[in-house]
């Protein structure tokens, strides 16, 4: 399994965390919005995965987020009844957002959710 990196940020900080971070974000974003009157129909928990960047940020290889996704991320969403869909990927279509969404995509948490 890969391990989750964190670029650029000081060593109090853990890959854990932070990915426990991104989860309550990303559920009081969808409520917040849904209170508002938009519906979120769809996310992306990782924005353009694979792509390196120099600015600081949690990098999480495709099986990490595969684990994150069944086991944190969409059990969260259900408790709070948000139902958005949930795509692995945004980098585009190619070679190296293909091959992540392809890893992402037949890992076994993703077989069994």
């Amino acid at each position: 399994m890969g391990t989750p990196t964190v670029r650029g940020l000081t060593a109090r900080w853990t890959a854990a965390s932070i990915a426990a971070c991104l989860l309550q974000y990303i559920v009081k974003f969808v409520q917040a919005y849904a209170r508002a009157g938009v519906p979120i129909a769809a996310i992306t928990p990782q924005n353009e995965p694979t792509n390196p960047t120099t600015y600081p940020g949690l990098e999480l290889p495709e099986s990490s987020e595969a684990k994150w996704l069944a086991h944190d991320l969409e059990p969260a969403l259900g408790a709070a009844r948000l139902h958005p869909e949930i795509y692995g990927n945004d980098y585009g279509w190619g070679p190296r957002g293909t091959a992540y969404a392809k890893a992402l995509a037949s890992g076994e948490a993703a077989r069994t959710h």
